[in-house]
């Protein structure tokens, strides 16, 4: 099922040629990585073709114009085989944390190059999850020419791709949950003896593919030299 977002802009926008770039939403796309790597469907935004005279405004002659269409497809990440306990201090030094007494669980979906860790991207703390109350995120953004390496079930040969860590941290739940990203299962029974429901991961994952396509007929004058400038 798909649907085309617009929203209403204010008159501070009046100025631009058009008040937003609208897109068209696809709940059901398909995973954007190696399948294995989804655990739910895939959500796909796509805004057609944008044209740099007339949905930009730059005012250009026909044959400067840039044509392009901006997709970006994003899905829940599974942590099956890419998750570790840690209890290897030299490990945990390269990301500045070591407490003798907490838990930490590495994910392993890629590595940088200035580490030695094989493929171990962020950290987690079973100890600052417990005493913070509110979600936290952290990202990884990567392409070809990035530090970041993921797992080639992650590659992306013709985008740029980012990870999402969602820490879910310290929240509670009064009935379970079955989201793929904020799935909590685990009961916990509080001080006034009542029921409630904690997060079945420190983190949940996110992971997106961002494609810039642009229009054959200005590509190899134009976009292709400074497509990473524009975007």
């Amino acid at each position: 099922m798909s649907s085309t977002t617009s929203t209403t802009a204010g008159k501070d926008c009046d100025f631009f040629t058009t008040h937003n770039i609208n897109w068209t939403a696809n709940w059901l796309a398909k995973c954007p990585f190696d399948e294995s790597m989804c655990v739910g469907p895939a959500m796909q935004l796509d805004t057609g073709r944008i044209n740099s005279n007339i949905i930009l405004g730059i005012n250009s002659p026909l044959q400067d114009q840039v044509d392009f269409r901006k997709i970006t497809t994003c899905a829940p990440i599974t942590q099956e085989n890419c998750t570790m306990k840690l209890t290897n201090s030299t490990i945990l030094a390269e990301f500045d944390y070591y407490d003798p007494d907490d838990e930490y669980v590495a994910y392993t979906y890629g590595s940088f190059e200035t580490s030695g860790t094989s493929n171990v991207t962020t950290i987690s703390s079973a100890h600052i999850a417990n005493i913070t109350s509110a979600r936290t995120l952290w990202s990884e953004s990567y392409s070809k020419d990035s530090g970041f390496s993921p797992i080639a079930e992650l590659s992306i040969p013709n985008g740029d791709g980012v990870l999402l860590f969602i820490r879910n941290n310290g929240l509670i739940y009064l009935e379970p949950c079955d989201d793929p990203v904020f799935g909590a299962h685990r009961i916990k029974q509080t001080k006034t003896n009542m029921t409630v429901y904690t997060s079945d991961h420190l983190a949940g994952i996110i992971g997106c593919s961002e494609q810039a396509i642009p229009n054959l007929y200005f590509a190899r004058r134009f976009f292709l030299p400074f497509s990473r400038r524009l975007l």
